[in-house]
């Protein structure tokens, strides 16, 4: 029976060898025409039959613009490898690692990007994971519930941010806030650009434009304009950084932000996880606070496009740092590009 086995193995064996050596032989343009075309359509765009062939969602676009540069490559290389099914895609989609190897399987990866590539366009591997204080770089789809509590203070805050374009995002925001036994309403509409950004550094730049506008609030009409930075460290860290200024109409500068975020993003076989890190972030303007906040992001559907975070806010007024205070600081995050918020899981 031993024996039996050990033959067996070695034939299976065997034939892996062959149908990776088989494949090693062939261009990835011949692999995609010859494993991937009578889904995904002989030009990458997408078997419009979709249907009828007994798939259970359209495959991908590799042409679609957007589409192509939202996730980084390395993303693209896990679910070739591994299937669809383990990343909360298409169980249709078969896992190619046992007929491909990890270099060919890039190669092909690479081509499918560059079907759709157009440089103007950031790609995925600049979309760093968002913080509380930190203005994000990378225009994004998102729709965000975000939540701050302490002892005489809540607010909740409905965010809504939707990409126009390769480098355009525009961004609605309702804000409540509850203190002590007052009651106010704020919205705040932006628009923000991105102004420069390079893959192979790791580097994203941005500007925006924030307008907050009082509902019932003691506040007044001001503009708040903003530059947002991120920088990825190898495939371990990212660091983020953000300026931005608070104006009221007739006035001198009333305020601003400026805070940075260091975030660990360390690279793993599935898009769960739990990702530390620690932001700080200095206010000014009538007042002035130093705000520490570590955190966790907590991506939880296997396409990591439903993510929570939590943090610790412990902030300090300058003139009197040795009393310091804290919030609790939550945010509810659904990238609704990525799917529906109860598909993926």
């Amino acid at each position: 029976m031993f024996y039996f086995l050990l033959i067996a193995s070695s034939i299976f064996i065997n034939q892996e060898a062959q149908n990776l050596t088989q494949y090693e032989k062939l261009k990835a343009e011949e692999i995609f025409e010859t494993l991937c075309s009578s889904c995904h359509g002989k030009d990458g765009s997408g078997n419009p039959n979709w249907e009828e062939i007994g798939l259970d969602t359209p495959p991908a676009n590799f042409r679609d613009k957007k589409f192509n540069s939202r996730e980084p490559l390395s993303d693209w290389i896990r679910v070739i490898r591994d299937g669809g099914e383990k990343y909360g895609l298409s169980k249709y989609m078969p896992a190619f690692g046992n007929i491909l190897s990890g270099p060919k399987i890039k190669e092909l990866a690479l081509y499918l990007k560059s079907l759709g590539y157009d440089k103007r366009y950031p790609q995925g591997e600049l979309n760093f994971l968002r913080t509380h204080y930190t203005t994000k770089a990378f225009p994004e789809d998102e729709l965000i519930y975000i939540t701050q509590i302490s002892k005489n203070y809540f607010s909740h805050t409905l965010y809504f941010a939707q990409r126009i374009g390769p480098i355009y995002q525009y961004e609605i925001k309702g804000k409540q806030i509850f203190e002590s036994s007052r009651v106010s309403w704020e919205i705040e509409l932006g628009l923000k650009s991105v102004i420069f950004h390079n893959k192979e550094s790791l580097i994203i730049l941005s500007g925006g434009l924030e307008t907050a506008i009082p509902i019932k609030s003691e506040e007044e009409f001001s503009l708040m304009p903003y530059i947002a930075f991120g920088k990825g460290i190898a495939d371990t860290f990212s660091f983020q950084s953000s300026l931005k200024t608070q104006f009221s109409p007739g006035e001198k500068i009333v305020g601003g932000l400026l805070s940075g975020a260091l975030n660990f993003i360390t690279t793993q076989n599935t898009k769960r996880g739990i990702f530390p890190a620690v932001e700080v972030a200095y206010k000014w303007g009538k007042e002035k606070y130093i705000h520490v906040v570590p955190q966790l992001y907590l991506a939880l559907s296997k396409r990591g496009h439903v993510s929570l975070n939590l943090g610790y806010d412990l902030y300090s007024e300058l003139k009197n740092i040795s009393n310091p205070g804290y919030f609790i600081r939550a945010f509810l995050l659904w990238e609704f590009s990525e799917g529906m918020p109860y598909e993926g899981w």
